[in-house]
């Protein structure tokens, strides 16, 4: 247990170091990415043992349903900051009894990563200006500067990030990945 709790605490200590690193980099507009090939999957389920706490101790309902095994070359760290900010969100925004769900599957020429809640939706007085800095609605210390950066990650990454809301329907982002940085697994050979 007391191990268990370390290991939180250093991750935590080490996400902070992050964010700050995002922080600066975002203010120059310069930023540096370690890319290497991770398997989605396992990247999402790491992601959703940190976050599985937080979302119980407030009765949500969190579920990865992508199942195609998929590869992406990203900066982990970076990317991974997209999706905290994205759940971290919506934990904030959602009620007892409300649900997120990670989704993914290769459309087109891209990989679509679908983060889908049943929440409140995001006022459509903010929504067209969502990923600009300092805004913000609803979040209490909320800075207006998570969202600004995520687009940022995303679009260092060659990604578009969208999104979609309806009030008392939910609101759905969706991450596409240019097909250059995906390698989709068929019998245990990579694919592009």
């Amino acid at each position: 247990q007391i191990e268990k709790y370390c290991n939180t605490m250093q991750s935590q200590i080490d996400r902070m170091l992050d964010m700050t690193t995002d922080v600066i980099e975002f203010s120059s507009g310069k930023s540096k990415l370690e890319k290497e090939v991770v398997d989605l999957k396992t990247f999402m389920l790491e992601i959703l043992k940190f976050h599985v706490d937080a979302f119980e101790n407030k009765k949500l309902e969190i579920e990865i349903k992508g199942e195609q095994q998929v590869s992406i070359s990203i900066d982990p760290n970076k990317f991974r900051r997209i999706i905290d900010n994205i759940l971290n969100n919506a934990r904030e925004a959602l009620s007892s009894g409300d649900k997120v769900e990670i989704d993914w599957k290769i459309k087109d020429s891209e990989l679509s990563i679908t983060i889908t809640d049943n929440g409140p939706g995001i006022p459509s007085n903010i929504l067209n200006n969502l990923f600009d800095p300092f805004i913000t609605s609803g979040k209490e210390g909320g800075t207006g500067l998570g969202l600004a950066i995520t687009k940022k990650i995303a679009n260092d990454h060659g990604a578009q990030i969208e999104v979609s809301s309806a009030e008392n329907v939910g609101t759905v982002f969706e991450i596409l990945i240019p097909s250059q940085s995906v390698k989709k697994i068929k019998d245990a050979n990579f694919v592009i």
